[in-house]
């Protein structure tokens, strides 16, 4: 559950590689991938690559690809199997904005629809999304009538 706070699209792509159903074989994309996807949460989850290290047999040999992760390193999730070489998780939500503008045009809820067509979908910032909200979230110094957004709005850049 912590993961999937941090990043549910990490979340989803652990739990499809530990699979065990035998459906399909466990960590389908590979160990030392997942190893990372996991890395890519540690500064959500409050934890360090230091605090974890390698991963090593009982005579200390670390095992290729299990090296100790480097703190600051950026590791992205792919996004429909591609692996951008920036963060775009957030203009990746546009087909969730898509979507509410799809129910609210269904519904003539014609301003609601302009509303997430301008501003972003998922409803306004409320009070708790303000306070708890930290730089590089949607609702960092907004008010409760700003838009959480699904993605991200702007020059592209």
């Amino acid at each position: 559950p912590q993961i999937d706070e941090c990043n549910p699209t990490v979340a989803q792509l652990l739990v499809d590689n530990v699979n065990v159903d035998g459906v399909e074989a466990p960590m389908k994309d590979g160990y030392v991938y997942v190893k990372q996807l996991v890395e890519s949460t540690y500064s959500c989850l409050g934890i360090s690559c230091a605090d974890i290290g390698a991963y090593q047999d009982e005579s200390g040999t670390v095992f290729a690809g299990m090296e100790a992760c480097v703190d600051g390193e950026t590791i992205l999730p792919p996004i429909a199997g591609y692996v951008a070489s920036t963060d775009v998780s957030t203009h990746s939500m546009i087909d969730v904005d898509a979507k509410e503008i799809e129910e609210n045009s269904d519904a003539a809820a014609w301003e609601a629809a302009l509303f997430v067509y301008e501003n972003g979908g998922g409803g306004l910032c409320s009070e708790v999304d303000i306070a708890s909200a930290v730089e590089g979230d949607a609702c960092f110094e907004k008010t409760t009538s700003d838009a959480r957004g699904n993605s991200v709005k702007g020059s592209g850049e």
